[in-house]
């Protein structure tokens, strides 16, 4: 189910407080605009504790909620009309029992009203007081579709000069892969304005971009692939299998049907070439290799380890 429709299902089920786990602020902002607009009469409002609330095209009659997220609250549920009210990096005030009781109040007060309290943060622990009864929906990272959109739709506002073949196209994308839509645009605006050109030099640079921003979550750990498929002594049959399995990556692949490779368990002793031949797959089928360090997932407080395996996966 997309993520849209399930917004939709969820608010039209009059769903009283609804959870939206994403960093990317913007994106579910529009996400939100584009679900509110097929749902007839209903208002939607944005909220946060520097702007206070804003009505999405038309006059504000709940400026009054203003810093304050109590109020912001008492606000919503003597509003008379039906609404969509969306609390931006409202996970802070979860300390304050008084807010975590007057959610709780929204909870009942809400459920017989077609007004709904949308809460949008990147994180996505709840207190437990209201953790049964808010559902949570996590807005995936930009596939490969809406990264190849943002890419054209750059190249045309800029009226860039490209050089890429159809499959280039697609490595570039792909490339961009995991990357949030701010991160994707930033990247591939830094590739066009270094070279002045779209060309198959753009596929690296992103590359090496993403190793900045895998850096930053400690949890993933980038390995450059220079090792050869030919550096691996023995493993015929793997490696066979391997060169079979890399045409699988190819857009006539994909239009035919021919699903991805899944993953290879290699087990063995040490010095047997696991990890060489895990950085030889990658220069082969030109993929990044990424480590996981399951001893930097484990946090010391309660969700943070969950957070961290969400974040890296």
């Amino acid at each position: 189910m997309h993520i849209r429709e399930e917004l939709d299902i969820l608010i039209r089920s009059r769903q009283p407080v609804i959870s939206v786990v994403t960093g990317e602020e913007e994106r579910a902002r529009d996400l939100l605009k584009e679900v509110a607009q097929g749902l007839n009469g209903r208002d939607l409002f944005f909220w946060n504790t520097v702007m206070g609330f804003r009505r999405e095209g038309g006059s504000n009659p709940l400026d009054e909620g203003r810093m304050d997220p109590l109020t912001a609250l008492q606000r919503i549920e003597g509003y008379r009309g039906d609404g969509i009210f969306v609390l931006e990096d409202f996970h802070p005030f979860f300390e304050q029992p008084v807010i975590v009781r007057m959610l709780r109040n929204l909870l009942y007060s809400l459920r017989a009203s077609r007004k709904t309290v949308v809460l949008v943060s990147p994180f996505f622990k709840l207190p437990p007081e209201i953790r049964d009864d808010v559902p949570q929906v996590f807005l995936p990272l930009p596939d490969y579709e809406a990264l190849r959109e943002i890419l054209h739709e750059i190249c045309e506002s800029r009226d860039v000069k490209v050089d890429l073949s159809k499959e280039a196209e697609e490595k570039l994308v792909k490339s961009a892969l995991g990357l949030t839509e701010n991160q994707a645009r930033g990247v591939f605006v830094k590739a066009i304005l270094k070279n002045q050109v779209l060309d198959q030099s753009a596929i690296q640079l992103v590359l090496s971009e993403k190793q900045k921003v895998i850096r930053k979550e400690e949890v993933l750990e980038f390995f450059p692939a220079r090792e050869k498929i030919s550096d691996i002594g023995g493993l015929d049959n793997l490696k066979d299998w391997l060169k079979k399995r890399d045409k699988a990556f190819s857009s006539r692949a994909k239009e035919y049907g021919l699903p991805n490779p899944k993953g290879i368990l290699i087990i063995g002793i040490q010095g047997t070439g696991k990890s060489l031949t895990a950085k030889a797959t990658s220069a082969l089928w030109r993929l990044p290799l990424l480590r996981l360090d399951m001893g930097k997932v484990f946090g010391s407080l309660v969700g943070e380890s969950e957070e961290r395996m969400r974040k890296a996966l």
